[in-house]
């Protein structure tokens, strides 16, 4: 009786150090109540396929202008992002410290991902779908709403290396996987709030009139 006492009680520690390591995936209520609460935070997203992360520079004209990239070993202005989300966390956008815009699905330029949204729109709303866990933290897969596709970083032999683009439906690899990293400010205030003033002033998001765009 003993030994059957010991074997039970060592096989619910067992249950119990498992479920530490590996906690089951958040439900889609409690993912979109953690959303919620961190709209108007500022984010780093690093992409699992190659630890890089997430650019979308205030470069380039025409259809190269603001495009993202995962190429970035450290996070400056052009790796924040600011989450909004207006229907309580059901979707969100994602607006790009270096120029003030939203990022967007490109459906005139092969879905690519631009920072380029003067409003948020079709194209600027994404879900953020969890992956699971693992000993470098949880994951999510960003999904574009416009576009019915997954995010993926291209990292193979395209000829825009390592540029964003919805274009995966399944399966998901590493490429579609992207880790959230709460940005801090000056004040080492984590997910720092658009309004946080820094060393030197408020921040200030320069907005440069958007290239011309049509969509179909």
């Amino acid at each position: 009786m003993r030994r059957l006492v010991a074997v039970l009680a060592a096989l619910f520690s067992l249950a119990i150090w498992i479920q530490w390591q590996w906690p089951a995936p958040a439900s889609a209520s409690t993912l979109s109540d953690q959303l919620a609460k961190s709209a108007g935070q500022k984010w780093a997203l690093l992409n699992v396929g190659n630890g890089k992360y997430v650019s979308a520079p205030d470069t380039g004209s025409g259809g190269d202008y603001a495009k993202l990239y995962a190429n970035a070993t450290s996070i400056t202005a052009s790796e924040r992002f600011t989450l909004h989300t207006d229907d309580k966390g059901t979707q969100i956008s994602l607006r790009a410290e270096s120029n003030g815009l939203f990022v967007s699905a490109d459906a005139n330029n092969s879905q690519k991902l631009r920072a380029q949204g003067d409003h948020i729109g079709s194209w600027e709303g994404f879900e953020l779908r969890y992956q699971g866990t693992d000993t470098s933290g949880a994951s999510y897969a960003l999904h574009s709403v416009s576009a019915d596709a997954y995010i993926a970083a291209e990292l193979g032999t395209y000829p825009d290396h390592e540029v964003l683009r919805a274009r995966t439906t399944t399966p998901l690899g590493s490429w579609e996987k992207f880790r959230l990293v709460p940005v801090t400010d000056s004040s080492s205030h984590v997910g720092a709030a658009a309004t946080t003033t820094r060393t030197g002033g408020p921040c200030r998001l320069r907005r440069p009139p958007p290239p011309p765009r049509s969509r179909s």
